[in-house]
C-alpha cells in the first residue's frame, strides 16, 4: 500500500525572501514578541557556520 499523499504532492518553488519560521520569545523580561525569519536568514546562517568551520565550499554552496 503506497503513500496516498505521494500522488497529489507537487513541490512549490520558494523565494529566498519567503517566510520560513517565526521565533517567539517568552516575554519573561517584557512583552512577548515574534520575529519572522526568511530562507535568506537560514542560508546566511548556514554559510557563516560552514565558513567558520573551514568549509571551502561554504560561499559557493549557500549563497
Amino acid at each position: 500500500m503506497g503513500n496516498p499523499f505521494a500522488e497529489s504532492f507537487e513541490p512549490e518553488l520558494v523565494s529566498i525572501e519567503d517566510h520560513l519560521h517565526i521565533f517567539f520569545t517568552s516575554g519573561t523580561t517584557g512583552r512577548a514578541k515574534g520575529v519572522v525569519s526568511t530562507h535568506r536568514n537560514l542560508a546566511r546562517g548556514m554559510s557563516s557556520s560552514a565558513f567558520c568551520m573551514g568549509s571551502t565550499l561554504a560561499r559557493e554552496s549557500f549563497l
